[in-house]
């Protein structure tokens, strides 16, 4: 993981729909940094300021329900760039669900234009979030259905940028 410090816990309060994280990271910019695993029903957001990234909530994308929620995210913090997961296949070419995740993202910054938009390669983001997170076979379908693991994905996501402009 080279320099990140990672501290993980998991809050009980009723109600709370994500599991907490603080992942310490260099810091390399103070602008507010959006990451996103979209998937076919729920879309996992995770917020870094440069130095950490933490976990936002999922969204359900039932009838534009998750694309209105993200544009009054981006305004409220002020959101400059957004990192979003492409699941690539194993010789880093697209999938078929590039292209249904692009276009998502070509909605949104026809409505945000503002913002850039960054694409990270997602593989594994999902089974590394399952382990971070305890998933085991009795817990998994919770946490999956709680959206834990996908805000956790984009927690991921947005890591892998980051680390990507530190290596520059």
């Amino acid at each position: 993981m080279g320099g990140l410090n990672h501290q993980y816990w998991v809050s009980l309060k009723p109600g709370l729909r994500s599991i907490c994280i603080n992942t310490v990271l260099p810091n390399k910019t103070t602008v507010p940094i959006l990451g996103l695993d979209i998937g076919t029903n729920l879309i996992g957001v995770a917020l870094s300021d440069g130095s950490t990234v933490v976990p936002l909530t999922a969204l359900r994308r039932a009838q534009g329900e998750a694309e209105q929620n993200l544009i009054r995210t981006i305004h409220e913090r002020e959101i400059r760039v957004v990192v979003v997961g492409l699941p690539l296949d194993e010789h880093g070419g697209e999938t078929s669900t590039c292209a249904s995740i692009r276009n998502f993202c070509r909605r949104l910054s026809k409505r945000v234009p503002t913002i850039e938009i960054a694409f990270v390669d997602e593989s594994f983001s999902s089974g590394e979030s399952e382990e971070r997170v305890g998933a085991g076979r009795r817990n998994r379908a919770r946490l999956k259905s709680e959206g834990v693991i996908d805000s956790m994905s984009a927690c991921v996501i947005l890591e892998r940028y980051l680390q990507r402009l530190d290596a520059r």
